[in-house]
C-alpha cells in the first residue's frame, strides 16, 4: 500500500531530476551508478570513486 502511495506521489510532482522508489539499498545504488555511466566526467568519476570506497 505504502508503495502504490509514494508512486502516487512521485507521479504528481515534476522533479528536475529522476527519481524512483526503491525496496533496498542495493537496487537504489545499482540505479544511480546507471547514471554516473551515462554522463562521464571529471566531477562523476570523483563521486564514482568517493561512492565506491564508502560503500566497502
Amino acid at each position: 500500500m505504502s508503495k502504490a502511495i509514494g508512486r502516487f506521489l512521485l507521479a504528481l510532482s515534476q522533479a528536475p531530476a529522476p527519481r524512483k522508489l526503491f525496496t533496498t539499498e542495493e537496487d537504489a545504488a545499482r540505479w544511480l551508478r546507471g547514471f554516473l555511466r551515462r554522463a562521464p566526467g571529471p566531477s562523476s568519476a570523483r563521486v564514482a570513486r568517493r561512492w565506491s570506497a564508502s560503500a566497502t
